[in-house]
């Protein structure tokens, strides 16, 4: 303990100098035996740095946020970041690394008002990267979704530096006479390299980032890297973004795969109980495909039951949609419960959420349904809003669900945001469909069942 507090000493006692840079710094956030001590000296250090620095201090700020970081107790330093955050003469680029080392802590507190102090800033974002690209591989993966998702947007937006891909890095070279003999650009020499140079580490920094991003198994992730993938200014990376894509969604596959029981798969071959929730799913869509044709094209015209009748027995107009689905809901008993499995109205989820119909196999599995007809005002949104955001949370559901709508008629469809109404039944499903995500169509069905007049 003696020794740790000369260290300290010493070490503060240069660190307020401001023409010093600490360069044995580097040491406690790269040698793993060196752990123990920067457990204890990271926050003494960290408290004394003056919160208006030098450029010299600014290098040794860097170094000890990351040693607090990798080392030190989470609650003692978020204290730490908010108490140095409340002072609002701190510099600027030490702001930037003080907001960033909360983000690593607690994303959702301190992604807003991180973006709020770049607000497209070239100086602040500047500041941000060297902070981040020097991070070690432990820290990185540290990053939650949220926060890989504002690095790679923000530092991918920052321009006139347009960070480059890796591959992009030698051409630029060649481009400003780094390398070669090519014409003069107009940079002068002294900028080129500290220019290029930066550029590199950016892209260097983005792609780990992209990396990790694709490594993690949520489907946050996938909807991440889709939402990066679509936004224009991020062009430089749409290779590695799609790669990065595909690669997540294997390794979702590989988490996600369970492996079944002998009896399980005899079972399953047999056409009998479900093995899981995505046989479940698959057995309701068949049932409901099948329920539909009759529906629609069967001699007993069952497509009259989802209407109310005039005084002369013709349909005169929809009926409300709990009616529509407690008709079907009498059908699909009929079907499933032979086979053991449950078919119940308002299946309860999530937040007390309740699904319109939950089929359920024991206590392994389950899948929602949610229903709307085709003129429901929510008819585009529910699929996303309500059955994905709010039912395929339950872990029995593994993510599968079915969406079911019951068209009555293009002249009643619910109009889109955008576009002309579906003209039938099919172009509704089909629009739904494309609707979602890849990721999404993998685990959500939709089922529009015609019950227009004929």
């Amino acid at each position: 303990d003696m020794l740790l507090d000369i260290l300290i000493l010493s070490t503060r006692s240069r660190t307020t100098k401001s023409k010093e840079t600490i360069s044995d710094l580097y040491e406690l956030v790269f040698q793993d035996n060196q752990a123990e001590a920067a457990k204890f000296m990271a926050l003494p250090l960290l408290k004394t740095l003056p919160v208006r620095c030098t450029k010299q201090q600014l290098h040794g700020l860097n170094y000890l946020l990351r040693v607090a970081l990798l080392h030190c107790d989470e609650e003692l330093l978020l204290k730490s970041v908010n108490k140095k955050l409340s002072y609002p003469s701190m510099n600027i680029a030490q702001r930037a690394c003080w907001l960033a080392a909360g983000l690593i802590i607690s994303s959702s507190n301190f992604i807003e008002e991180l973006e709020t102090y770049l607000a497209g800033r070239e100086r602040r974002v500047r500041n941000l990267l060297v902070f981040v690209k020097g991070f070690p591989d432990e820290l990185i993966r540290r990053l939650d979704v949220p926060a890989l998702e504002f690095l790679i947007r923000t530092i991918g937006h920052s321009s006139p530096f347009a960070w480059f891909s890796p591959k992009d890095v030698l051409g630029l070279m060649v481009e400003y006479g780094l390398i070669g003999t090519p014409d003069k650009p107009n940079l002068p020499s002294s900028e080129k390299s500290g220019w290029v140079g930066l550029s590199t580490e950016a892209g260097h920094l983005i792609h780990r980032l992209i990396q990790q991003l694709a490594s993690i198994q949520s489907p946050s992730a996938t909807r991440s890297l889709e939402k990066l993938l679509s936004d224009h200014e991020l062009h430089s990376w749409k290779q590695y973004l799609i790669d990065a894509l595909r690669r997540q969604k294997l390794v979702r596959r590989e988490a996600s795969f369970n492996h079944f029981s002998v009896n399980q798969v005899l079972e399953t071959l047999n056409n009998k109980t479900p093995a899981n929730a995505a046989d479940l799913s698959a057995l309701t869509v068949d049932i409901l495909t099948d329920l539909a044709k009759n529906i629609r094209d069967g001699n007993t015209s069952d497509w009259r039951q989802y209407w109310d009748m005039d005084r002369d027995n013709k349909p005169a107009k929809p009926r409300i949609e709990d009616f529509c689905r407690d008709t079907l809901l009498s059908d699909l008993k009929i079907k499933l419960n032979p086979l053991g499995i449950e078919a119940q109205p308002e299946g309860r989820y999530a937040d007390d959420k309740r699904s319109d119909i939950r089929i359920a196999y024991n206590a392994m599995c389950n899948v929602p349904i949610e229903i709307k007809r085709s003129s429901h005002p929510d008819l585009w949104s529910a699929i996303r809003n309500q059955l994905i955001a709010k039912y395929i949370r339950d872990p029995e559901t593994d993510g599968y669900g079915i969406y079911l709508v019951f068209w009555f008629g293009k002249e009643s469809c619910q109009s889109p945001g955008s576009g002309t109404r579906p003209q039938s039944a099919m172009e509704l499903k089909e629009r739904l469909v494309d609707s979602l995500t890849t990721d999404e169509q993998r685990k959500i069905s939709v089922c529009v069942i015609d019950v227009a007049k004929p």
